[in-house]
């Protein structure tokens, strides 16, 4: 079903409509026919989009899986979505930029209101604090848009589309251990947990390469993370080390060494993650403006994307191409 709709446009797709009008919980009624398959396609939606299958577009995620390289590519670690790590951490990537950008990079400046009825664009922060500049690209989350204010106001379609496009709801939980006892069983530390009752839906190993710092990753997931998220972090620990020590069968899965966790829903600017994602009816009807300009305001982050949307790689190429629409209108400016 991916291989038919366009990376750039799925809502160009012959079953567009079709596909869009339905969620993936309506796809899996109709092609799944073993209790297995189902309880497998619904962690397949819950771990790649942190969303429940009754909730997204079946073109939406058909499309997200094909841009991603198909159903083994998303979901694998080697040559897959889960397959790099950085040696100190990926946060490195923007501290080193921002050091080389220095002054003009500024942390703790929310932007409020964007003004582009005059000959420049004026962009107003929390902190009252004003920049001008002749273009703007926009890269937060759809939805985050809703925090700014806008003259002139924006299109009726862009406006429409930022109130439809929720983010997905995760809590990422770091178990450390004295060691890697998992190994000594002869077992990788990736789990896939289909149980209901288990808060953990994968895992992998966060053992450093050196084989320092033991850890186990798990994700608790969509439906899970809001229904845990009201439990105390020391309860959260517990239920989690009770599933990990029946999955591995061992009793050292439950005398962790030191817990941390992230819950993504809390965060102010970004109200979820990993990324926002299309509800049916959503992607037909408004897609074809996630990246249209609106008078001098360009839109990137990774929703934007094509390929690798929802990742670190899809930042990046839409980072790219916004920067390169402006360059290329500047260009045409001056000639």
């Amino acid at each position: 079903m991916g291989k038919e709709i366009p990376r750039e446009a799925p809502w160009r797709a012959p079953h567009a409509l079709e596909w869009d009008n339905m969620t993936m919980q309506q796809l899996f009624d109709k092609i799944c026919w073993t209790s297995a398959v189902r309880r497998f396609a619904t962690l397949f939606v819950n771990v790649n989009v942190t969303s429940e299958p009754h909730e997204v577009s079946a073109l939406w995620f058909l499309w997200y899986v094909k841009q991603c390289g198909g159903t083994m590519r998303i979901f694998s670690t080697t040559n897959g979505g889960q397959e790099r790590k950085f040696a100190g951490g990926t946060s490195q990537i923007s501290e080193c930029m921002a050091k080389e950008l220095g002054e003009r990079v500024k942390l703790q400046s929310p932007v409020h209101r964007i003004d582009q009825s005059g000959d420049m664009v004026v962009v107003e922060t929390v902190n009252k604090q004003t920049y001008t500049a002749r273009y703007v690209i926009v890269a937060t989350p759809p939805g985050l848009i809703l925090k700014m204010h806008f003259n002139p106001e924006l299109p009726p379609l862009r406006n429409q589309l930022i109130y439809r496009v929720p983010m997905g709801s995760v809590i990422k939980c770091m178990v450390y251990y004295k060691e890697n006892f998992w190994r000594k069983k002869g077992y990788c530390g990736t789990m896939v947990i289909e149980e209901e009752g288990a808060p953990i839906g994968l895992t992998l190993d966060d053992t450093k390469p050196d084989g320092t710092v033991p850890a186990i990753m798990g994700f608790i997931l969509a439906r899970k993370c809001r229904k845990l998220a009201d439990l105390t972090k020391e309860e959260r620990l517990r239920r989690i080390c009770e599933i990990y020590s029946r999955v591995l069968g061992s009793e050292e899965a439950l005398h962790p060494v030191h817990y941390e966790e992230k819950n993504w829903c809390e965060e102010e600017y970004s109200g979820g993650c990993y990324t926002a994602y299309f509800p049916p009816g959503t992607l037909t009807q408004f897609g074809r403006v996630l990246r249209e300009p609106v008078g001098r305001l360009y839109f990137a982050g990774t929703e934007t994307a094509s390929e690798w949307s929802g990742y670190m790689e899809g930042a990046v190429q839409a980072g790219e191409r916004a920067a390169r629409e402006v360059r290329e209108l500047n260009v045409l400016k001056y000639l």
